[in-house]
């Protein structure tokens, strides 16, 4: 093993367990969806970021265990060949929080109640691991085409929780520390979908692309600031108070 791979390993891991700890902690901020779009959005992003980083850390924990054990052992053939269902179903996943961020958002839509939004959750994941399942194992045909399927996944919902981002901003139904973060996950998504589709037009071909830790960089640097928006948040509820939407917060 690399010391370049080495230290794309230790990133994942550490990306992984820092989007799960956020999503843990934003549970603990609405336990319940509550009557106000700010808990809905927090509850929402609790269920979506909890299940996307407890996959991420089973994944990335394998990616480890694989390496480690050695690219001609039968675990690491199975690591292989599960990684696009894993990556479809995190890919799925996150698209429909931000589908169902902007359905609340966007179009002021009444939020769905907590089991719809598990189960909802769920069944994304489920479909997307099923779809992965379906595709031909990367190592056939060089990554390129999963690279593309997940840079597309990836640009869509950066768009969308843009999208709905503004709307939140604008009507102050989001408030500025989960705005913050979500903002801060849409540009990382927006970053990886480049370099993805970078790679998969180029890297695999011989061609010039950037270092897949440029998205693992980018991944720690949201994921540090999505998990201290959450800290802050948590305190502030926890002595009964209630962040500001973001231009409350600009105009002081």
């Amino acid at each position: 093993m690399t010391a370049v791979i080495a230290q794309t390993l230790v990133l994942q891991v550490v990306v992984a367990a820092l989007i799960l700890g956020f999503g843990v902690l934003a549970r603990r901020i609405a336990p319940t969806p509550g009557v106000s779009p700010r808990t809905t959005a927090w509850f929402m992003a609790g269920v979506t970021f909890t299940l996307d980083g407890g996959l991420a850390v089973v994944h990335a924990t394998a990616a480890v265990a694989a390496m480690v054990i050695g690219p001609h052992s039968s675990f690491y053939a199975w690591f292989v060949r599960l990684l696009p269902a894993g990556n479809d179903a995190r890919s799925l996943l996150v698209f429909g929080f931000a589908v169902g961020l902007g359905w609340m958002l966007l179009l002021g839509r009444p939020a769905p109640s907590a089991r719809a939004i598990i189960a909802a959750a769920c069944l994304l994941m489920l479909v997307g691991f099923a779809v992965g399942l379906a595709e031909p194992p990367v190592l056939q045909r060089g990554g390129g085409a999963h690279l593309t399927v997940t840079s597309l996944f990836g640009a869509i919902t950066a768009v969308l929780l843009f999208a709905g981002l503004y709307r939140g901003m604008i009507r102050e139904s989001v408030d500025w520390l989960l705005w913050t973060s979500l903002a801060l996950y849409a540009t990382q998504e927006a970053i990886s979908s480049n370099i993805q589709t970078v790679l998969a037009w180029a890297g695999f071909g011989g061609g010039w692309a950037p270092p897949v830790r440029t998205i693992m960089l980018a991944g720690l640097v949201a994921a540090c600031v999505m998990l201290a928006c959450a800290i802050r948040r948590l305190s502030i509820a926890r002595a009964g108070g209630d962040a500001p939407g973001l231009l409350e917060r600009i105009r002081g």
